[in-house]
C-alpha cells in the first residue's frame, strides 16, 4: 500500500522548509520533498523582523547590509539606504539546508527526489508521484504545498524557469549593500541578487 501524508511540500527551500517544520510541530505527517544539488544562488536578504519571528540564529546572518543598490539593464544604479536597521544576508546554500534539518528536527521526512504529476487514487486522495535515483515513487497526499520557484506546471501554476536558468551564477560577497541586477546577460528573469 502507499504510503499516506497529511502534507507533501515540494521545494525545500526557506518558505517550503519552514511549512514542513510548522505542520510537523503541529502533529501532522509531513514528506519535504527536494531536488539533490540545487543550490540557489539569490533570495539571501532576510529582514530582521524574519529573523526574529522565524528564530533565526545569528550563525547563520553572514552579513547585515545597510544599503542596496539596483543595477538596471542599461547600467543606471540607484541607492537604497537601510535606514535604522539592516538586512541579514544568508548563504542559501547553507541556511537551506540549516532550514531542512529544522523541518526534520520537527518530524518532517526529508526525500529527494524531482517532482513528477499529481495523480487521484481510486478512493480520491491525492497521489505525489515523483523521480528519485532508484527510480519513480509515488506517496499519498490529503494535501500538497508546492513551494518552488519556477512553479509546478502540473498544478496550474505558471512555470518561470529562472531558477533552473541561473544556475552556475557566481555569488559576490559584500558586507554593507546588496545589489539586484537586472539583466538578461546574467539571469533570462532579469534579476539577481548578489550580495
Amino acid at each position: 500500500m502507499t504510503e499516506t501524508f497529511d502534507a507533501v511540500v515540494i521545494g525545500g527551500g526557506p518558505a517550503g522548509s519552514t511549512a514542513a517544520a510548522d505542520l510537523a510541530r503541529n502533529g501532522r505527517s509531513v514528506l519535504l520533498l527536494d531536488r539533490a544539488g540545487r543550490i540557489k544562488p539569490c533570495g539571501g536578504a532576510i529582514p530582521p523582523v524574519c529573523v526574529r519571528e522565524f528564530a533565526i540564529p545569528d550563525s547563520q546572518i553572514v552579513a547585515r547590509a545597510t544599503g542596496a543598490r539596483i543595477v538596471s539593464p542599461t547600467a543606471k544604479e540607484a541607492d537604497m539606504p537601510i535606514t535604522g536597521g539592516y538586512v541579514g544576508m544568508v548563504d542559501r546554500e547553507g541556511f537551506d539546508e540549516y532550514l531542512r534539518e529544522r523541518a526534520a528536527d520537527a518530524g518532517a521526512e526529508r526525500r529527494t527526489g524531482t517532482f513528477d504529476k499529481v495523480g487521484r487514487d481510486p478512493d480520491g486522495v491525492a497521489v505525489v508521484h515523483y523521480k528519485t535515483t532508484d527510480g519513480p515513487a509515488q506517496v499519498r497526499a490529503r494535501a500538497i504545498i508546492g513551494s518552488v520557484t519556477c512553479g509546478l506546471p502540473q498544478l496550474g501554476q505558471p512555470s518561470d524557469l529562472w531558477c533552473e536558468s541561473c544556475k552556475g551564477i557566481p555569488v559576490v560577497s559584500a558586507t554593507r549593500r546588496a545589489s539586484a541586477m537586472l539583466s538578461t546577460s546574467v539571469s533570462p528573469s532579469l534579476r539577481i541578487w548578489v550580495a
